[in-house]
């Protein structure tokens, strides 16, 4: 019921083109298929216009057609998330260890104390770990995208 046609605008953009006309058969009039554009909106049975922000449609069954460089088929995007530093830490004002992301199975935060076993392994990430993936791929050229946690980037001090 909450996903018909008549129930859920389509909230990306398009052409307003119709069949036959010129345009990619992928931007086609949407509002053939119920769809109506540029709106972010639900329908409920409380209120028929509840503004709901996330698009959990996307293009649906109408992909547009890409031409990726040197016709390839697939385009992937490396990503480096740098996290060490921003863990839990009593070091940082929390009252307790990181406990939550870690390889330690089972972790528990130490209330009050610092975890060295669990600040050892993101301290091996930023002083290692980090850097022998930054050499893999800059040393290629290849493009790598850093994903930081602010905190964390703060806390760096460069030689």
């Amino acid at each position: 019921e909450f996903l018909k046609p008549e129930n859920v605008f389509h909230s990306r953009p398009h052409r307003e083109t119709r069949a036959g006309q010129s345009g990619s058969p992928d931007d086609t009039d949407l509002r053939h298929a119920g769809f109506r554009p540029m709106v972010a909106q639900v329908q409920t049975e409380d209120s028929m216009q509840d503004s709901y922000p996330r698009d959990l449609i996307g293009y649906g069954r109408h992909i547009p057609k890409v031409s990726w460089p040197d016709g390839a088929n697939v385009a992937v995007q490396f990503v480096l998330n740098y996290e060490e530093g921003g863990e839990n830490s009593i070091l940082h004002g929390d009252a307790a260890s990181e406990a939550f992301l870690s390889e330690i199975v089972g972790a528990q935060p130490w209330p009050g104390q610092r975890h060295m076993n669990m600040e050892s392994i993101y301290e091996y990430g930023s002083r290692a770990g980090f850097w022998r993936l930054w050499r893999l791929f800059t040393g290629r050229g290849v493009p790598l995208t850093v994903y930081g946690i602010a905190s964390a980037l703060a806390r760096i001090r460069m030689p």
